[in-house]
């Protein structure tokens, strides 16, 4: 396992195994918009911020999704409390119609269950995702 912090320390334990095909995405897609859903301790949406800011990737903005958020003042990084077997109430429409208006990269790194998946269609923006 890797251990990857920063200076407001949010851990990130992933190995090579998930991070080498993550930035291969990262680099081949160039999404300025990532949505994680599952957070933990914030590490990996701060990875992902700190690669989209690395391959140049500007504006970017990594929007992470959690029941127990960490707090986090980094720019471009946002933690939201919300259950993610009900991403509409989370994301609303509106939300993401008006705020992001681009393509986005999900990445869903926490538990899932069977069904799950409905309710981020229900949530998309008004470009496909």
């Amino acid at each position: 396992m890797q251990s990857y912090t920063n200076e407001d320390i949010h851990p990130c334990w992933k190995d090579p195994f998930d991070l080498a095909p993550y930035s291969m995405l990262l680099w081949r897609e160039k999404r300025k918009t990532i949505i994680e859903i599952g957070s933990a301790f914030g590490g990996s949406g701060l990875w992902f911020r700190d690669m989209q800011v690395a391959m140049e990737i500007r504006p970017c903005v990594v929007i992470s999704i959690d029941q127990n958020p960490p707090h986090s003042e980094i720019s471009g990084l946002g933690f939201l409390k919300g259950d993610a077997h009900d991403l509409a109430s989370v994301l609303p429409q509106e939300w993401l119609a008006n705020g992001l208006s681009r393509r986005l990269l999900v990445v869903v790194v926490g538990r899932r269950r069977p069904g799950s998946w409905p309710a981020m269609r229900s949530a998309r923006c008004a470009r496909r995702c």
